[in-house]
């Protein structure tokens, strides 16, 4: 403002002293048209009250004028503009204030750094979810032997939580590969479901040692048995006279349970493949999902002549592994194939 009341002063002539308009020569300069030099000398133009700018006094003086004129205005509309703004800030902060706060209380709270209060109480406070994983469901029949259901085809009683925690309160996987069973595990989840149980069903889905397709021998022929010989294994007993093969989509077990569940977390896995447990064990302990496991039920097939003395060593030394993450191995062989 003080540089356009100079050039104000010095457009109109009215009281500038030659020493301070001098001073804003160089300013002045800067908006020049080009060849037009200023100099200090007394302005007959100006009546002699001012300090004549330009060696072509008539030509240069309107200029003069209009540009010290147009720089006082701006110079206005600047200060104005920014008192304005000044004045609607103060006016606008106080009415922004809660519509901030409201926003900041509906704003997700960030987690706290790893190590900290909120960290140790929420683990103090997490009991764990209550898990059952059946390799091999059949028709379901170990989803109803594991809820006690009156009239299941076999009695098992399969570990729970010492916290009171019921077969109900489980979350249940139900794994099952032979597609003939595809629609008894469907009307299962939904009968559950409608009982407000969480069961959630993998329908054609061989459990594996990695996620890729496989081959799997069906038996459709020994019906009065639920089909029992079926298996990933070729040279299963029943397979050779009594499958087709089919591909399926196999699942990486290890994988599935690493990525779901919690040391802390109460997980019952049983386990009744056709002998393909001699290749799920060494997989399972190889990855260390024994820190996941609470209780394993395995019916061994080792009654089978396709599983080789190698595969029994090495399924052998896998579960002592496996025991020694904190899995345990209670006795398990299901009747069901015998009824």
């Amino acid at each position: 403002l003080g540089a356009a009341s100079c050039l104000w002063k010095g457009a109109t002539g009215i009281g500038t002293p030659r020493s301070t308009l001098s001073a804003f020569l160089p300013l002045i300069q800067l908006g020049l048209p080009s060849g037009v030099q200023p100099r200090s000398c007394a302005s007959a133009s100006m009546g002699g009250r001012g300090v004549g700018l330009f060696a072509d006094e008539k030509s240069s003086c309107g200029l003069i004028r209009i540009s010290g004129i147009m720089a006082f205005t701006a110079s206005l509309v600047l200060f104005g503009v920014y008192s304005a703004k000044s004045d609607l800030w103060q006016q606008w902060q106080p009415s922004l204030a809660p519509k901030v706060d409201s926003a900041l209380r509906r704003a997700p709270i960030a987690e706290a750094p790893a190590g900290s209060d909120v960290d140790v109480q929420a683990a103090a406070n997490y009991t764990g979810r209550y898990i059952f994983v059946d390799l091999g469901a059949n028709r379901a029949d170990s989803l109803w032997v594991f809820l006690r259901r009156p009239g299941s085809k076999f009695v098992f009683n399969f570990s729970t939580p010492d916290d009171g925690r019921q077969p109900e309160d489980a979350e249940i996987f139900l794994f099952e590969a032979n597609p003939l069973f595809n629609m008894d595990l469907v009307n299962a989840r939904e009968k559950c479901a409608k009982e407000g149980i969480n069961v959630q069903v993998y329908p054609a889905r061989p459990v594996h040692t990695e996620d890729s397709v496989v081959d799997f021998y069906v038996d459709d022929k020994n019906w009065n048995v639920d089909f029992w010989a079926s298996s990933m294994n070729p040279e299963s007993d029943g397979v050779r006279d009594n499958f087709h093969k089919m591909r399926l989509t196999g699942v990486n077990m290890a994988n599935f349970l690493l990525e779901r569940f919690l040391p802390e977390d109460f997980v019952v896995v049983k386990m009744d493949i056709e002998s393909t447990e001699y290749q799920l064990i060494p997989h399972l302990a190889a990855h260390s999902v024994g820190h996941i496991i609470d209780y394993m039920y395995v019916e061994w097939h080792d009654w089978f002549g396709s599983v080789s003395n190698e595969s029994r060593v090495d399924a052998a030394a896998a579960k002592t592994a496996l025991e020694a993450m904190g899995t345990i191995f209670p006795d398990y062989n299901s009747p069901a194939k015998r009824l």
